[in-house]
């Protein structure tokens, strides 16, 4: 099963994303403790399964609504580089 794992990372304005590829959402919930607990940058991790948000952990805990969006950018992509977004 894939699972995207949004990361609040203080050194980064927008969360970093990853993408896992675990067994269960048990699996995903251990992969997605580990990430918060390995930096002390970490401050929340979301996890995600094809667009849906499972469960988040810290600063992500308490977030209601659909799962973090990140804009896709592609390479033929002509827009002045101001107009593209990523984000919520």
């Amino acid at each position: 099963m894939d699972f995207q794992l949004f990361i609040d990372d203080d050194r980064y304005s927008v969360p970093t994303v990853q993408i896992i590829i675990v067994e269960s959402e048990e699996r995903a919930r251990e992969a997605a403790e580990q990430m918060l607990n390995e930096s002390h940058h970490h401050h929340g991790v979301e996890v995600c399964e094809q667009g849906r948000r499972l469960f988040g952990l810290g600063s992500f805990a308490t977030l209601r609504g659909p799962p973090i969006r990140v804009a896709k950018a592609s390479f033929d992509d002509t827009r002045d580089e101001r107009e593209t977004h990523t984000g919520v």
